[in-house]
């Protein structure tokens, strides 16, 4: 599998535009890291976007979003053990406002989250050929305070070749501990902070590679699926339908194992931000909701 991202900065204007309706579509501010790999094959970028997002503006899409974070929370509070204290947040130069900024960050991620974990659901099961969809409600959504808070939070990434050499070990644990190549956004972010993304890290280190993470990444895995059937229009990525978009023969074998990774992955890294907003809240020392971003 080759995956080589077309970052924003990098994006030639036709994908800059595709890569600006994704975020106001999905209304979140950052960009998922699937869509940037997808960009390095521009047709099936467009054809991908453009049977998604009729879906993913559907009341019953946002539904389904929220289902699934509800059942990551449950999950991940289930699993969770509070090690660390206040102290802790102390000892790696941590301020309250520095741990309530993180949690404004980690909550532009968890409103995104739940959606790549249903879009990547039904591109996976998509790529064969199957139709998914195409039955549900398509009532658009309503527009909800939320989504306009969580637009205007600023995400600012620590990239690996600007990370300090602390950073930079950290990324490379995280890279090997998950089998991924390419180091998920939302630790570039909270690098910001390297104290508490090595206290995050090191608990989720302990979790990650569990048999109770791995059946937790099942479970959320087979409801993205459940909800897949439930997209208000279908979706099918055969072969045919891919050569009809434009897109190389010589290409889809890449295409379907990048698909592949990412419906592997997704799961995980929601779990992850999961995690990293209960030890937030461990540091804290306050009931979950006294400090919200």
């Amino acid at each position: 599998m080759d995956i080589n991202l077309v970052r924003e900065k990098e994006a030639t204007p036709d994908i800059a535009e595709i890569y600006s309706d994704i975020k106001q579509s999905l209304k979140i501010p950052w960009l998922p890291l699937f869509f940037q790999a997808f960009a390095a094959y521009p047709p099936f970028l467009r054809f991908i976007w453009n049977h998604i997002k009729p879906s993913a503006l559907t009341e019953q899409f946002r539904i389904d979003c929220e289902r699934a974070i509800a059942a990551a929370w449950l999950l991940a509070s289930q699993r969770h053990e509070p090690i660390y204290k206040h102290e802790d947040a102390l000892n790696n130069d941590l301020t309250v406002d520095d741990l309530v900024d993180i949690q404004t960050t980690l909550e532009a991620f968890n409103y995104g989250a739940p959606k790549l974990l249903l879009i990547s659901a039904a591109l996976f099961r998509a790529v064969g050929g199957l139709t998914i969809g195409g039955g549900g409600n398509p009532e658009l959504s309503h527009e909800h305070y939320m989504e306009n808070v969580i637009q205007k939070i600023e995400i600012r990434y620590v990239d690996e070749s600007q990370a300090s050499e602390n950073v930079k070990r950290i990324y490379e644990d995280i890279k090997t501990t998950t089998s991924a190549p390419v180091i998920a956004p939302f630790f570039m972010a909270i690098a910001n902070w390297p104290g508490f993304l090595k206290l995050a890290w090191d608990d989720l280190k302990r979790l990650i590679n569990s048999p109770a993470f791995t059946q937790d990444k099942e479970l959320l895995f087979k409801f993205a699926e459940e909800a897949a059937d439930r997209l208000a229009y279908p979706l099918k990525m055969g072969y045919d339908e891919m050569e009809a978009a434009g897109v190389h023969e010589e290409d889809f074998e890449n295409i379907e194992e990048i698909i592949k990774f990412f419906a592997s992955q997704i799961p995980a890294f929601l779990l992850c931000l999961v995690k990293m907003r209960l030890v937030t809240e461990d540091l804290l020392e306050v009931e979950r909701g006294e400090y919200a971003a």
